[in-house]
């Protein structure tokens, strides 16, 4: 039973990890809707919510990967990744540093750290 415990947090880090750099490729590269053939430009009104439901994720995926021992560090680190990807972009043509969009992340990151806090309280309180 433990081994299955294991291999499923296991399979959480991996789905964690590959959600990470799928994001980090949607927030950097140029135009990544139409890179990947679906749009050719982000839907009108899309950007911000894309960001709070992007981040809220990678929130949720990282409490669920790493738990509430290490909550301080992982929410330490997305806060920093959050801010390092705005400056990022700057470098990307047809992308700008975006102080709304920083704040649309940090939104997401508490969203999906609550709702992640609201599933374990749950979890334990069920046992």
């Amino acid at each position: 039973m433990e081994q299955s415990g294991t291999l499923s947090s296991r399979v959480v880090r991996w789905v964690t990890a590959v959600y990470w750099l799928a994001l980090t490729a949607m927030l950097l590269l140029p135009r990544p809707w139409a890179g990947l053939g679906i749009l050719r430009e982000t839907p009108e009104g899309w950007d911000r919510p894309g960001h709070v439901l992007g981040f809220a994720l990678l929130a949720w995926l990282n409490g669920a990967s790493w738990g509430a021992e290490s909550f301080k560090t992982w929410f330490l680190t997305l806060t920093c990744y959050a801010g390092l990807i705005e400056i990022a972009q700057y470098l990307i043509p047809s992308r700008t540093v975006d102080l709304p969009d920083f704040l649309s992340n940090l939104v997401g990151l508490l969203i999906g750290s609550l709702v992640w806090r609201v599933t374990i309280q749950k979890k334990s309180g069920s046992k």
